[in-house]
């Protein structure tokens, strides 16, 4: 585990896709994360903001603990999951940036959304991932900008919670289902 904490130095060079790795983004004032390939990248730190500093790619969890997460405007490829399924008080803030889903399972979590302002922005999550394995959206009831569930493969896409969409795009072969007891709005 590689913990960055207070708001510099800035890091110039970051290779940080070794097995297992992890990434920790502790500051409770202002950060920027080093525009990088990651194994699991941690944002923590009370009241502090992590921006993106470029396109950012998470090839297990990227899990927001405490404190602000905010994308810039940049891409997100995620291919294991984001985790923000707590009581803390935490933001993401999304941006207009693609946030590429590429794994199987839960691939998205803010489940438990106590606590947590989730700004969409001009933001797009598009679900890639081609085989037939399910992916589950727990979208905690949050409001999303445009969703895509364009890739080829036959595994469904659950979506959990009553969410909202601006844009809800989907191309066969793929598979929605919707959480009985829950509505998911198309504005």
């Amino acid at each position: 585990i590689l913990t960055v904490t207070g708001t510099g130095p800035t890091i110039t060079t970051l290779t940080a896709s070794a097995s297992s790795n992890t990434v920790q983004y502790t500051s409770t004032g202002a950060q920027t994360v080093k525009a990088a390939t990651y194994v699991n990248l941690t944002k923590s730190g009370v009241g502090g903001t992590a921006t993106l500093g470029g396109t950012t790619v998470v090839n297990g969890t990227l899990t927001l603990t405490s404190g602000t997460l905010d994308a810039n405007n940049n891409a997100v490829t995620i291919a294991g999951s984001l985790s923000s399924s707590n009581s803390n008080t935490r933001a993401i803030t999304m941006g207009s940036g693609t946030w590429t889903l590429s794994g199987t399972g839960t691939v998205w979590d803010v489940s438990t959304a106590t606590n947590l302002t989730l700004t969409a922005n001009a933001s797009t999550i598009a679900f890639t991932d081609t085989s037939s394995s399910s992916k589950t959206f727990a979208g905690g009831g949050k409001t999303y900008n445009n969703v895509t569930v364009t890739a080829a493969g036959s595994g469904a896409v659950i979506f959990q919670g009553s969410n909202t969409f601006n844009d809800f795009t989907i191309n066969a072969p793929k598979t929605i289902t919707l959480t009985s007891g829950t509505t998911q709005t198309i504005s």
